[in-house]
């Protein structure tokens, strides 16, 4: 069984997760995969296996999107990842290769490959570590990366930054870098109660509840000819006072009937469980796809060093 561990320096926001819904994707008819994470934000302790049907305050927001992203694979959470592995190891799974998500601190693993991202607008070589910056740890464990990729940097990088950043980076010639970008791919509606289509609206409500959410919102701004963002914290539980902000919010901008709302995946395995609520409104789920410069050489890369 091989192991990919993938993490940042950060306390969040470089797109962990999307990142890990990619290497699924690359890897995915080759290999019988599980995703094992500690489950950030759920209620509940110890292991569990996800299911599409489960509860966000069972599982946690991304473990839920990703098994409702990818329902044939595997999902599971523990706190303790070494108790996690030793199950996925029972021949009962018969898994091929573990992606262990948010790991990159998580040292009592042996892992095939370190993967470390970092933000391209908040790299981690411009941080500190807590609590005079947001790092978890100081810059220097970047050593222990085999693969660092910046993430949401421009679709267009000019060769001139990627190098000042490589530079800036300073990788031992172990170490490779990519550049990531943000894509986007398809939308759909969040409760099926509805057949319409994003185009047919004038203004939206955006809706999310990530670290640094703004590129999300500039790009679903670009949907319609108007657009209000309304921002919640990373990884928020909502309840029903924030269903309640939500739809009132939507309210006032629905005057003429022309407003839906656009959430993100993450937060729409949330907002599921308000159908009542919001069953008479047009929600949205706009997919955010983790996208890379020299994709077929990074894949290749990452899949030589955990068959090596």
């Amino acid at each position: 069984m091989k192991i990919i561990a993938v993490g940042n320096l950060n306390t969040g926001g470089t797109g962990k997760t999307p990142f890990t819904e990619l290497l699924i994707e690359a890897f995915q008819n080759k290999y019988k995969i599980a995703v094992l994470s500690r489950g950030y934000g759920r209620k509940s302790k110890g292991l569990r296996i996800v299911d599409t049907i489960s509860l966000v305050e069972e599982v946690g927001d991304e473990s839920l999107q990703i098994k409702q992203k990818f329902p044939e694979i595997m999902v599971m959470v523990c706190e303790n990842r070494v108790e996690g592995i030793k199950e996925l190891e029972s021949p009962y799974f018969d898994i091929d290769l573990v992606i262990l998500d948010d790991a990159f601190q998580h040292r009592y693993i042996h892992r095939d490959i370190n993967i470390l991202l970092t933000d391209f607008k908040r790299p981690f070589y411009r941080d500190f570590a807590l609590p005079t910056g947001n790092l978890r740890e100081w810059r220097n464990g970047k050593s222990r990366a085999d693969v660092i990729i910046v993430s949401k940097g421009p679709e267009n990088l000019k060769s001139e930054l990627k190098e000042k950043m490589i530079s800036n980076i300073q990788p031992n010639k172990n170490q490779s870098c990519f550049f990531g970008f943000n894509g986007y791919g398809e939308i759909s509606n969040l409760l099926d109660n509805s057949n319409r289509d994003i185009g047919e609206f004038e203004t939206t409500l955006v809706v999310s509840g990530i670290a640094h959410g703004k590129d999300f919102y500039e790009y679903a701004a670009t949907l319609t000819a108007s657009s209000t963002h309304l921002n919640f914290q990373d990884h928020v539980n909502y309840d029903r006072p924030k269903i309640d902000k939500i739809v009132s919010k939507f309210k006032s901008l629905n005057g003429n009937s022309k407003t839906a709302i656009i959430t993100t995946r993450k937060d729409a395995v949330k907002l599921q469980s308000f159908r009542e609520e919001l069953n008479n409104i047009p929600v949205f789920i706009l997919d955010y796809k983790f996208q890379i410069h020299a994709y077929s050489q990074c894949i290749e890369l990452i899949e030589s060093k955990i068959m090596a």
